[in-house]
């Protein structure tokens, strides 16, 4: 269900040291040199003000909050952040249309940035302005193209790939793990969307296509590949034909989305793209309070080498890409990518931006082992290796993880199989045992998912991590047993009686009925509160509040037929019921919510929230005063009344 954002959350905001200007990018400073005032550039404009991920994610670690609340929290902090900060901006850019020197732009919200494509001197000027950080150049990027390529006989298709019998995945299946409920996606060429390895799983076929196929390029309705590398990984992770009983993908019955973005083939793509790409990914519906949309993984096979683009924006480890990755994967999407297939010469092989080493998860970059030999499992001759420049973060190991990469049969365009080897090979096992993961805890974080790959994985080469394997191949059956061990989560609903629910103009009474699971494997207590959002936004209550509920493991409690009086003199309008379980007041771990309507006194209209008309002459200053009104009858959570109490 789609609704207006109205509730403000407080931001973390992660403040410039003082105001300076912005800085332009030593390459993109030095194109300019060479460009006349009126030449024209497309680039990538960082704001300084961000929000401080960093901060909001301890905090919602803290709170161990659902991945639906971490999801809601997050979109809305980086949205307002966006909106609170960019209109200066959008003011200039906008007289830059209006005289010419501007030929287009577009702001995002996953990094509070704007791409700008303006004349040379317009960009000189914007690195003036105090709101600006980073002035980069909008680069072209490109797909990790696979080393070898050979079609597959067709007398193969009844089996399980040796890929996934290698990572485990059948043993994870057998216990269930097998994706479903669980949505992914990629950034690729595309897919070909009618594919009988994955078709009937499209989340297109459904929901609207604009939640589940993204092509900013040409703007189809309907997931094609513009190469074939796109349908190749996709068939990777979650790839399985039910007539043939042939298993090519990890998640093989997960459903799937995915953003066209990459190796367009005469059509340029850029940085800007993959970047609105990730925003759509998201945040597939454009809701907030929708989780469902969202995808746990977002696999990605491209980069820009440092071999090939060695002046690449400030060098290998430029920061264009940090803030999109942590905003994606603050919101609930894990984000994996390939190494590169660059080899070990130079040492420092892995592209952009999957060598970042900020920490020991980000970005989680993944390697290919050679699967042909059950034995040692050898890497991949092709296969990027690290170390990364100390510029791109501490945690210079690289890659995180390996998987199989080499002689990989998956989908092709058109219904066929082919061979590919390449560490986009690789990267797609991953994707896949993501989803197996979250359908072990849906409400897992990305670093606990990413923990739980690392630390179950087979140790291969050099003890420990290292620069060839990571910390070694993959093993999602292990990574599941971990997953479940700190498994915890709430499942609430609420379900009102009567829906819709409309409240007579003279006052009225709803009512609905309450569930809630205690998903953890130990006990806990909680707290559960009910708040009510006015038709101009405001968020008022508790109009109820259950205090130290105790449950155990898997426990149901249900209260059945809650029911509040709405008194006659509440305005006309929609309103948000809203009941939170978790710490109260500040920290809900989950939430469910329904609306209702207040109608409009006879004779009178609606215009915007308030009723106007001969007949409303009522005085709608005192409108928090109502909620007082309400009385919600003390029906019992079983067992379990004489923990708590309930606010009148």
């Amino acid at each position: 269900m789609k609704r207006i954002v109205l509730v403000a959350f407080s931001l973390l905001l992660l403040e410039a040291g003082g105001v300076r200007a912005g800085t332009i990018a030593p390459d993109l400073y030095a194109l300019l040199d060479q460009m006349e005032d009126t030449e024209v550039v497309s680039t990538i404009v960082m704001l300084n003000d961000q929000v401080d991920l960093e901060a909001l994610n301890r905090e919602l670690d803290s709170q161990h909050a659902s991945r639906a609340y971490r999801h809601r929290r997050v979109v809305l902090a980086l949205q307002e952040m966006a909106q609170e900060t960019q209109g200066d901006l959008i003011v200039a850019l906008e007289k830059g249309i209006d005289d010419g020197r501007v030929i287009s732009y577009k702001t995002t919200w996953i990094s509070n940035l704007a791409v700008v494509e303006a004349q040379k001197g317009f960009i000189e000027r914007l690195a003036n302005r105090p709101d600006v950080g980073e002035i980069y150049f909008n680069y072209e990027i490109e797909p990790i193209r696979p080393m070898f390529m050979e079609k597959a006989p067709e007398s193969l298709l009844a089996s399980i790939e040796e890929g996934l019998e290698r990572i485990n995945a059948p043993a994870a299946w057998a216990r269930g793990y097998t994706g479903l409920g669980r949505l992914v996606s990629h950034l690729d060429t595309g897919v070909d969307g009618n594919h009988p390895a994955f078709a009937a799983r499209y989340r297109g076929l459904h929901e609207p296509y604009q939640e589940c196929w993204y092509d900013p390029v040409t703007n189809t309705q309907f997931p094609f590949d513009s190469g074939y590398h796109g349908t190749h990984t996709m068939g990777t992770i979650c790839g399985f034909t039910v007539a043939t009983n042939d298993h090519i993908g990890v998640a093989y019955k997960a459903e799937w989305i995915s953003a066209g973005v990459i190796d367009r083939v005469s059509i340029p793509v850029t940085i800007a793209d993959a970047v609105t790409a990730f925003e759509w990914t998201a945040e597939p519906d454009g809701d907030p309070f929708t989780i469902d949309d969202v995808p746990d993984v977002s696999s990605n096979s491209w980069g820009i080498s440092p071999i090939y683009h060695s002046g690449y924006l400030d060098g290998p480890c430029d920061q264009v890409f940090w803030n999109v990755l942590d905003g994606c994967e603050a919101v609930g999407v894990v984000v994996v990518f390939a190494a590169g297939n660059e080899g070990n010469s130079p040492p420092n092989s892995v592209r952009n931006p999957a060598n970042r080493a900020v920490d020991p998860f980000n970005t989680f970059s993944v390697g290919a082992i050679d699967g042909a030999n059950y034995g040692s499992n050898p890497a991949a001759y092709f296969t990027s290796r690290g170390p990364v420049p100390g510029d791109c973060g501490p945690y210079t190991t690289k890659p995180e993880v390996s998987a199989p990469g080499v002689h990989v049969r998956s989908s092709y365009p058109g219904g066929g199989y082919t061979y590919l080897d390449g560490t986009s090979m690789a990267t797609p096992h991953v994707a896949g045992a993501v989803a197996l993961l979250r359908q072990a805890d849906p409400n897992a974080t990305s670093e606990q998912i990413k923990t739980a790959l690392m630390t179950s994985a087979q140790d291969l080469g050099t003890t420990g991590e290292d620069n060839t394997y990571g910390w070694g191949l993959i093993n999602v059956d292990a990574a599941i047993d971990i997953i479940l061990a700190t498994a915890c989560t709430w499942d609430i609903t609420c379900t009102p009686i009567g829906d819709p629910i409309v409240i007579p103009a003279e006052g009225g009474s709803l009512s609905f009925d309450l569930s809630l699971t205690n998903e953890c494997r130990f006990s806990r207590t909680t707290d559960i509160w009910s708040m009510v959002e006015l038709p101009d936004g405001r968020q008022i209550g508790p109009v109820f509040l259950f205090q130290n509920i105790p449950f155990s493991p898997d426990q149901i409690q249900e209260a059945t037929g809650l029911t509040g009086d709405v008194p006659g003199r509440a305005p006309a309008g929609t309103y948000t019921l809203t009941t939170y379980v978790g710490d109260y007041p500040s920290a809900p771990q989950d939430s469910c919510f329904f609306d209702f309507r207040k109608a409009a006194l006879s004779g009178g209209t609606i215009s915007g929230d308030r009723e106007i008309g001969a007949t409303d002459s009522r005085d709608l200053t005192g409108v928090d005063t109502w909620v007082q009104m309400i009385s919600w009858e003390s029906n019992d959570f079983v067992g379990t009344v004489e923990e708590g109490h309930a606010t009148r």
